[in-house]
């Protein structure tokens, strides 16, 4: 899954948007208009390869305020059964603004640059961040 965000300055319709703006060449299939969250959007699949393997790519735009479009673009195996396919639309379905208590619990990641120096392995380095994960 890769999520984005992109412009849209013709501010065109999300179903329009896969169709000619995000698919410029015009490779996409018909999009449908789809709602999430209460906000316009479209999808749109087709066969395609990634990493020389056959896939189907879905793409998802979703209108989030003029002139900006969010952006899924899913690939997985073709055939695959109705558990991925439903997990994919769950996490599409899932957009949504974020509360005002869910924005102040935010907490950047703060990154520090350290020159590895003889001795160091990857355990100590991991040893020293901030993070578990």
């Amino acid at each position: 899954i890769i999520f984005d965000a992109a412009g849209n300055p013709g501010n065109l319709d999300p179903q329009s948007y896969i169709e000619r703006g995000w698919m410029k060449d015009g490779s996409a299939p018909s999009a449908e208009r789809i709602e999430i969250n209460g906000r316009p959007a479209a999808t749109a699949a087709f066969d395609g390869k990634v990493g020389g393997r056959p896939a189907t790519i879905r793409l998802v735009a979703v209108e989030w305020k003029p002139g900006v479009m969010y952006r899924f673009q899913m690939a997985y195996p073709p055939g695959s059964g109705g558990a991925l396919v439903d997990a994919l639309k769950r996490t599409t379905y899932s957009l949504r603004p974020l509360t005002a208590a869910e924005k102040q619990d935010i907490k950047p990641y703060r990154l520090r640059i350290v020159t590895a120096k003889a001795g160091d392995t990857v355990a100590t380095l991991a040893g020293r961040m901030a993070y578990d994960d």
